[in-house]
């Protein structure tokens, strides 16, 4: 499996070094393949920077830590490069508010993963993980014992099985909540979130245990 983290912002970065700290090949890329570049030396082992097009052509899963609203946008530029690809979206459609707090803007009983399933060409198979806790504790978080649990929804069987694998890989603990149908439970969305670091889970972290006790 080659890994490719598409989008080196904070989420990125801290899943990227994540990754390769682990002992992962990881490959990186952005809009900016200097930053891409800087980001990958951060890193050190593991981790190797290249163009877009190049990346996503050698990887077989696609992590896409880039904001929801570039999404669309990005999926049809590289709808073919994408077809037939694992892709881990890390999104929540959120956006500052009047007061500057980040609030999410889709209606309510509507989520980002699942408009972004349907943007991915059909071949594609999609799963939402890594957008349920913030860039920091992902960063700081991964490897404890107990790991940390990491809720991620998926229904192809393949992208379970590959989600489940970048997330030991990431160092967390994998727990699927289901389906498209539940993404929702793990987004910030404006009908609250149960299973969000920052919803209902009140900016704790938690074990696998407990995590699977709440599904």
């Amino acid at each position: 499996m080659t890994i490719a983290v598409i989008g080196v912002g904070n989420i990125g970065e801290a899943i990227a070094g994540n990754i390769a700290a682990g002992g992962t090949q990881v490959r990186l890329a952005a809009r900016n393949l200097e930053h891409a570049q800087e980001v990958a030396t951060r890193i050190g082992d593991n981790a190797r920077a290249g163009a877009v097009e190049d990346v996503l052509q050698e990887s077989d899963t696609i992590v896409l830590p880039i904001p929801y609203t570039a999404i669309q946008e990005f999926v049809t530029t590289h709808c073919d490069a994408l077809a037939g690809k694992v892709v881990i979206d890390t999104s929540n459609a959120v956006a500052p508010d009047a007061d500057g707090n980040l609030a999410p803007f889709l209606d309510a009983g509507q989520s980002a993963g699942g408009n972004v399933a349907s943007w991915l060409p059909d071949t594609a198979r999609y799963a939402k993980a890594f957008n349920t806790l913030s860039s920091d504790f992902l960063r700081d978080s991964a490897r404890q014992t107990p790991p940390v649990a990491l809720f991620f929804a998926a229904e192809d069987p393949v992208a379970i099985e590959v989600t489940e694998q970048v997330i030991r890989a990431a160092g967390f603990d994998p727990v699927h909540v289901g389906g498209i149908d539940s993404i929702a439970r793990i987004e910030v969305t404006k009908g609250g979130s149960d299973l969000h670091q920052f919803g209902g889970l009140g900016g704790r972290l938690i074990d696998a245990a407990e995590a699977r006790a709440l599904i």
